[in-house]
């Protein structure tokens, strides 16, 4: 991840679950707790990421399973 990174999700639906910014730069990893704006656990199910930089897009998907 480069500086200045902002990670939305979102649920299957379209719906806005958080908003994850990065500061720091040159981090491989980012991570999200599996919780929702609120602070409350999502359910389990598939999810859209958002990665966006100053200078690139990338967007993706990740299961939650419990």
């Amino acid at each position: 991840l480069t500086e200045n990174v902002t990670i939305q999700i979102y649920d299957m639906a379209g719906h806005h679950i958080r908003t994850i910014e990065t500061q720091q730069g040159g981090d491989d990893e980012a991570r999200w707790d599996a919780r929702n704006k609120k602070d409350e656990e999502v359910a389990s199910g598939t999810y859209v990421f958002v990665i966006q930089s100053d200078s690139a897009r990338y967007v993706g998907k990740v299961v939650i399973m419990r």
